[in-house]
């Protein structure tokens, strides 16, 4: 079952992972909070760059609509 997270949640998210990261009493702990923090930040940095690509395609395709009304 996917769930969809928000990305002020994945901002979150990511906050708290480094701040367990902070408290962790172990290096084990402490790396696995990093891990977990890098991977909230690559998926909120995926989805930006989707959605970045995603008006870069509409765009051009109201651009070149706007040129064949001319």
């Amino acid at each position: 079952m996917a769930v969809s997270v928000t990305p002020e949640t994945l901002h979150r998210l990511i906050r708290e992972a480094e701040a367990e990261r902070g408290r962790a009493a172990s290096p084990t702990l402490k790396r696995c909070f990093a891990q977990l923090a890098a991977a909230y930040a690559l998926e909120l940095a995926r989805r930006e760059a989707r959605s970045a690509t995603l008006r870069n395609i509409y765009q051009s395709e109201a651009g070149s609509s706007a040129t064949y009304l001319r």
